[in-house]
C-alpha cells in the first residue's frame, strides 16, 4: 500500500480527509469525511479519547507502563480540579 497525502488546509485547519484505495486488479475504492473526528461537531466519547490516548502515550520515546498511562490520562482529565500541578508534572517527566 502506498499513502500520498494531497489536501490544501481550509479554515482552522481543519481539512476534509479522502481516501483512495486501488485494488491490483485496478478497481479504484474512495471514502471522502467532511468532517473529521474531533471537530466540535463530531466530537470523540470520551473511551474513544481515552483509547487514542493510550494508543499514542506507548509510542513514547519514554516507556511507560499502563497504569501509568492511565494514571497521566485520568490527571489531565481532571486537570480543572487538581490540587497541586507539581503531581501531574511529576507524573509526566
Amino acid at each position: 500500500m502506498r499513502v500520498v497525502v494531497d489536501q490544501e488546509p481550509i479554515a482552522k485547519g481543519l481539512t476534509p480527509g479522502v481516501a483512495d484505495m486501488r485494488t491490483k486488479d485496478g478497481k479504484v475504492y474512495s471514502e471522502r469525511v467532511e468532517i473529521l473526528r474531533g471537530d466540535p461537531r463530531k466530537l470523540t466519547s470520551a473511551e474513544e479519547t481515552a483509547k487514542k490516548f493510550s494508543r499514542c502515550a506507548a509510542l513514547c520515546r519514554k516507556p511507560t507502563s499502563h497504569e501509568g498511562i492511565d494514571s497521566i490520562y485520568m490527571m489531565v482529565r481532571n486537570l480543572e480540579t487538581a490540587p497541586d500541578m507539581c503531581q501531574v508534572f511529576g507524573v509526566i517527566t
